[in-house]
């Protein structure tokens, strides 16, 4: 980088000269400050994996601290210049390359995919380079097609994972109709970038991106031998904490990006600055928060590779990343000059440290102890029966179940169990979840909530409804109807379906009978229609015009894999594509 130009782009920082600016020299006030730090120490576990913190205004650092091991083996201490995985915060970088790649007329945002990626099937319906960028394409996500087919083995290299992309013949959508967060899009924007320019992500976005901002040790991974400062990633186990796997070297794009905090707030700085030094300049800054309209006139919020809904009253940038231990989250407040950024390698927490962080430094007062409004759930306790129940998102088969233990709702419909707080009358938050939860109000004559709302922050997730369902109780005879075996040509895999100890379940990979696949245990929710809560999974079988069983659509993540399509077949058939 000119040094002439680094000096000026500090001093620019340094100076402030940044737009619409709102009471942003509060921010350094020592109180707060020091609170931030208090923060940070309290979560602090020396002999743990643990985050680099880095907090920033105007480029000048408030806090810039990092705590426990970079490596459990050598007791490694972690650094603020520790290198991290940044999981999906590769994506606004991997957005900005394509921007730019654009910019420079290798491509259109506008045109057709198919244009570039000639492998792709016909879906019926244009998608477009920036349907990629702002997870409104429609396309499957890659992550959760190589689970279904328990097949992983198979899919260690990016080549296999793109014709997994291009067997798939079917959207989960119309492009542009609906949000739902992809990885697929990103594979293949970043697999655009590299057939467009004639070079790999990592050497585009070095040249337009890293060079210019002196990231020195940002960099995407693939191809790239380990930074000698990075930090290895952790997840805690029932037997301790355990080494993951690095970061996904073989599919850079919605992922694969290495940096330290430093390097990041260089990034975040020049995205509000008052003058850019990325190829583009101000359109470049400008473009890169553009968000994407949908066919009903409305607007998504979430722009390249950023979330742009505001946070406590604040307008706000920011994104988080969870990948192979490493979790990641960054926020810019670009009114307040602020820059807060958190890169973990213990699998938990960065966003919630980060946001406390966020919130002294603005000086948000701190979450009213939970224990005020469990105190006041018990005292109504009686009142909290009409919300039990099973509960179901139509559109999705999204399953919540709610239920009432020690005086409080409970509510599970993921892998984890949230205790929700309540607000107001018929309206709930739980930690960790974005958005609200509002009841319906019993109609006439009924003691129980006919359903729900999950009332997010930001268009970017949406809205979701859930309707009040009896669950089906299939008889004996009912489930045995289900057993057999089922091929997916998307896939190119095998299911088994059996009965044991008188539930449904399905073993996946049925066609490499040598390897053992775990079975998924399926609960049923309505009439032909299961669903594992802790796979995430939802199987709806169908019928022919006899009332037999024909085969079934399977979706995964609740809703990022959608109905792949099962045919039933005779035992004995031998099947396409055995390994």
């Amino acid at each position: 980088m000119n040094r002439s130009r680094a000096v000026g782009w500090v001093a620019m920082l340094c100076a402030g000269l940044l737009p619409g600016l709102v009471d942003a020299a509060a921010v350094d006030d020592p109180a707060r400050v020091a609170r931030a730090a208090q923060i940070v120490a309290q979560a602090s576990r020396p002999d743990e994996p643990g985050c680099a913190i880095g907090a920033y205004r105007s480029g000048r650092a408030l806090l810039h601290t990092a705590f426990g091991l970079a490596d459990l083996t050598d007791r490694k201490a972690l650094t603020p210049q520790s290198v991290f995985g940044a999981a999906s915060i590769s994506k606004q970088f991997t957005a900005a390359a394509a921007a730019i790649a654009a910019e420079q007329g290798y491509f259109s945002l506008d045109d057709d995919i198919r244009k570039i990626l000639t492998e792709l099937p016909d879906y019926g319906h244009k998608v477009a380079v920036r349907d990629l960028i702002h997870h409104v394409s429609g396309l499957r996500d890659f992550n959760h097609l190589v689970k279904l087919t328990f097949k992983p083995d198979l899919y260690r290299d990016k080549p296999a994972i793109l014709k997994l992309i291009a067997r798939q013949q079917r959207l989960n959508f119309v492009p542009r109709t609906e949000f739902s967060y992809n990885n697929s899009g990103y594979l293949l924007l970043a697999e655009i970038v590299e057939r467009a320019t004639g070079r790999s992500l990592q050497a585009f976005a070095a040249d337009n991106i890293f060079k210019p901002l002196g990231m020195t040790h940002t960099y995407f991974a693939h191809g790239a031998p380990p930074d000698v400062l990075r930090a290895q990633p952790y997840s805690k186990t029932a037997a301790g904490w355990q080494p993951t796997a690095q970061e996904n070297l073989i599919t850079p794009g919605p992922g694969g990006l290495m940096t330290t905090v430093d390097d990041y707030q260089r990034w975040a700085a020049n995205l509000i600055a008052a003058q850019s030094l990325l190829p583009g300049g101000k359109a470049l800054q400008s473009r890169l928060r553009e968000t994407a309209l949908l066919a009903d006139g409305s607007r998504t919020d979430y722009a390249f590779g950023l979330e742009t809904a505001p946070y406590k009253g604040n307008e706000t940038l920011s994104h988080g990343g969870s990948g192979l231990g490493y979790k990641t989250y960054a926020m810019i407040f670009p009114k307040r000059a602020l820059v807060v950024v958190g890169l973990c390698n213990n699998g938990a927490y960065a966003d919630s440290l980060v946001m406390a962080v966020a919130d002294a430094l603005l000086g948000i007062p701190a979450t009213v102890d939970s224990s005020n409004s469990v105190t006041t759930q018990r005292s109504s306790m009686s009142d909290l029966a009409r919300f039990v129940g099973f509960y179901r998102d139509p559109q999705l088969a999204l399953p919540r179940i709610v239920s009432v233990r020690d005086g409080a709702l409970h509510m599970v419909g993921d892998v984890i169990e949230h205790t929700l707080r309540r607000v107001a009358a018929n309206r709930f938050e739980a930690s960790g979840v974005k958005g609200e939860f509002e009841f319906a109000a019993p109609p006439d004559g009924s003691a129980v909530s006919p359903g729900f709302r999950q009332l997010h922050p930001s268009l970017s997730s949406g809205t979701s409804r859930f309707e009040r369902i009896e669950v089906a109780q299939p008889s004996a005879a009912r489930l045995q109807g289900y057993v057999g075996r089922y091929y997916s040509a998307e896939l190119d895999t095998l299911y088994e379906v059996s009965v044991a100890e008188g539930r449904l379940t399905m073993r996946g990979g049925r066609d490499r009978p040598s390897i053992q696949t775990p079975a998924i245990s399926l609960e049923p929710m309505l009439e032909d229609e299961f669903v594992s809560l802790e796979h995430r999974f939802i199987a709806r079988f169908v019928r022919d015009r006899q009332q037999g069983i024909r085969g079934f659509k399977a979706s995964a993540q609740f809703g990022w894999v959608r109905d792949i399509e099962f045919t039933r077949v005779e035992d004995d058939a031998k099947q396409n594509g055995a390994d």
